[in-house]
């Protein structure tokens, strides 16, 4: 397994057991998203993605490159592709939750969001907050990872 982190701290996910190990198995909530290099909303929206991730620092963070097979299939495979990219989504269950696609939301937008998932979640020694098992965590959908 080859993660890098990018300039924000966020894991590069490189394949489906990446995603399984850092993601799915971690106890901590995450912050996903999904992207493309040759999508002109995509490469508007990384500098808010960055800012986001700074800001909300008591949540994990991870980017899916949907130009590469494996980022593709999974994607696919979630359901991100019927949503749009770029795609944040929220992992604070054993489901996810979509904070955008498709659009680009300011962060004031997506910071309000955030704020909301999290409201109640408990915190880890490190600071970070802990995902909700077994929970209802999602809205708006049926989307299941697994």
């Amino acid at each position: 397994m080859f993660l890098v982190l990018s300039a924000a701290m966020a894991v590069e996910i490189s394949s489906e057991s990446d995603f399984e190990v850092v993601v799915r198995r971690s106890p901590r909530a995450f912050l996903v998203e999904f992207y493309s290099g040759m999508c002109g909303s995509c490469q508007a929206f990384e500098p808010t993605w960055h800012e986001l991730t700074r800001e909300a620092s008591r949540l994990e963070s991870a980017r899916v490159n949907i130009d590469t097979e494996t980022g593709m299939e999974l994607a696919e495979r979630l359901g991100i592709l019927d949503l749009g990219i770029p795609a944040v989504v929220f992992y604070g269950s054993d489901q996810y939750d979509p904070l955008m696609t498709g659009d680009i939301f300011p962060l004031s937008r997506l910071l309000k969001r955030v704020y909301r998932r999290t409201r109640g979640f408990e915190i880890d020694e490190d600071g970070f907050f802990l995902r909700r098992r077994g929970r209802q965590q999602q809205r708006g959908g049926d989307l299941v990872l697994g």
